[in-house]
């Protein structure tokens, strides 16, 4: 009788893994993730995952990040839940080389950072909220 049951958890164990989900990337030239694709393998009424479009986001203490678009061509938006007005809230932007470019205060949740006069290529930005930072690669394309 044990060997039985034994044998049915093998069984539906390796049922359960071999339902496990393949994850796979695709990476732009600079080593940025632009898509994330999963993909279920398994019976047919398991929902099928379509391919990553949310912008990747960042969580801080409760404040939640998000960019869009990155690569951007000029205009991109940083999206900020979770602000609290009674704290420092600012992001800055530099060049590689580590020059500050821009800085510029957050009062509100949607703020629409202009990058367009700058020259094509990567830009890093620190997002200060309160005590808290988020550091992120931009793209100008």
């Amino acid at each position: 009788m044990n060997k039985l049951i034994c044998f049915i958890l093998l069984f539906l164990s390796m049922g359960i893994y071999s339902q496990s989900p393949n994850v796979s990337f695709e990476y732009d030239d600079d080593g940025n993730m632009k898509l994330r694709k999963i993909i279920v393998t398994g019976p047919s009424n398991i929902k099928r995952n379509q391919p990553d479009e949310v912008p990747l986001e960042d969580i801080i203490g409760e404040k939640k990040i998000l960019i869009y678009p990155n690569p951007t061509v000029g205009v991109f938006q940083l999206s900020t839940s979770g602000l609290n007005a009674k704290e420092i809230n600012y992001y800055c932007l530099y060049s590689l080389n580590g020059t500050l470019l821009l800085k510029r205060t957050i009062s509100t949740e949607m703020t629409d950072i202009d990058i367009s006069a700058f020259s094509v290529g990567t830009y890093l930005m620190d997002i200060h909220l309160g005590e808290k930072v988020s550091r992120w690669k931009v793209i100008k394309k």
